[in-house]
């Protein structure tokens, strides 16, 4: 069974984490400002939107497969503890950052796409999917606590 020290740098390794979580989510409506600044400043013509059908097609294809392979993280962070080359709160804490990150990648694709095509939708698509991932990927105590006893027994 974990010591009472585990836990408290665990705690302390979750609020962490909830701080990024919360500053990608206040990224969001930034983005959202820099995206509706864009569309409305330009409208391409036809080979512009030749090319921004490509484009965006490969710019969906890499970031949602970004959101699709945080689900790996969790096991990435069980091997790490199981070799012991990192402690178990840390490895957790890393693990969600990463995460996050993944999640938050998806809003900043979606400005990308925005700048590229001067089309706000893919961005407003594509943040609203990120906000849904950061919210289902949000770092909460009992599922750390959890992962944490399963991962000393």
């Amino acid at each position: 069974m974990a010591s009472e020290m585990d836990f408290a740098q665990l705690k302390k390794n979750l609020r962490l984490s909830q701080g990024v979580a919360v500053f990608s989510l206040l990224c969001i409506p930034v983005y959202f400002v820099v995206a509706w600044y864009y569309a409305g400043s330009y409208r391409g013509g036809p080979e512009s939107e030749r090319v921004s059908e490509f484009v965006t097609f490969v710019v969906y294809i890499i970031v949602l497969s970004g959101v699709f392979a945080a689900r790996t993280i969790e096991s990435i962070m069980r091997v790490s503890i199981y070799r012991k080359t990192q402690d178990a709160a840390s490895a957790i804490m890393t693990g969600r950052i990463v995460t996050i990150v993944l999640c938050e990648m998806v809003a900043i694709g979606g400005l990308v796409l925005t700048v590229l095509t001067f089309d706000a939708k893919h961005f407003y698509l594509l943040a609203l999917f990120a906000i849904l991932a950061i919210g289902v990927f949000f770092p909460r105590w009992k599922e750390w606590r959890q992962l944490y006893e399963q991962l000393h027994q």
